[in-house]
């Protein structure tokens, strides 16, 4: 059964050659998890989209490029979502940003992708939360002593459609714990996350 999309998407921008979907995970109709302040998930996921969106539409009119035009689609139908991406042939790459929730005492960041990606998504993928990690001030959170991201089988719904059922290569990062160690070292770096992915996703 197809619910209804927890996502605002599809932000597409880029460059002719690099077109990238970010996706804020989470919608207002269904915000996500509870921050410690109150707060929704889906107010930080769509605060850094913005970021990364308004970066790369500034850096490519400072270098006079062309880039495709933003769409903002919110509350598709899970299917409708992953239709939209896949019919859009042009997309070279998914960046899907969460948080994990509220738990006390958790920290860290972590990258779920396919086991089937590519090498190079793979890498982009550690890539990221790596430098987030050292950027936020938090560990990596590894299932695998062996790995840097985890399988949507390894989740606890054990499949994630985002990265299931798409046919462009997707990363969903979970940026940090919706709780208040995670998110005073978040929020004070924010600026600095939101331009290492951008950099990271159009490279």
């Amino acid at each position: 059964m197809w619910k209804l999309l927890r996502y605002t998407i599809l932000i597409n921008i880029s460059t002719m050659k690099n077109k990238k979907a970010i996706i804020a995970g989470h919608s207002k109709s269904a915000p996500g998890a509870l921050c410690y302040d109150g707060s929704y998930e889906h107010d930080h996921t769509h605060t850094l989209q913005q970021m990364i969106v308004h970066e790369q539409t500034n850096a490519l009119l400072m270098q006079g490029s062309s880039f495709y035009p933003v769409t903002d689609h919110e509350d598709l139908s899970l299917r409708s979502a992953v239709n939209l991406l896949n019919a859009n042939k042009s997309i070279a790459g998914i960046l899907d940003i969460h948080f994990n929730a509220n738990m006390i005492g958790a920290t860290g960041v972590e990258a779920i992708v396919h086991p089937h990606t590519s090498e190079e998504n793979k890498q982009l993928a550690a890539s990221m939360v790596y430098i987030l990690a050292g950027i936020i001030g938090i560990p990596i959170r590894r299932r695998e002593p062996e790995r840097d991201y985890i399988y949507p089988s390894e989740t606890p719904r054990g499949t994630l459609a985002i990265i299931d059922q798409t046919k462009a290569p997707a990363i969903i990062i979970e940026v940090c714990f919706l709780n208040e160690n995670n998110m005073i070292r978040y929020r004070a770096k924010r600026k600095e996350v939101s331009q290492a992915l951008r950099k990271l996703m159009f490279a």
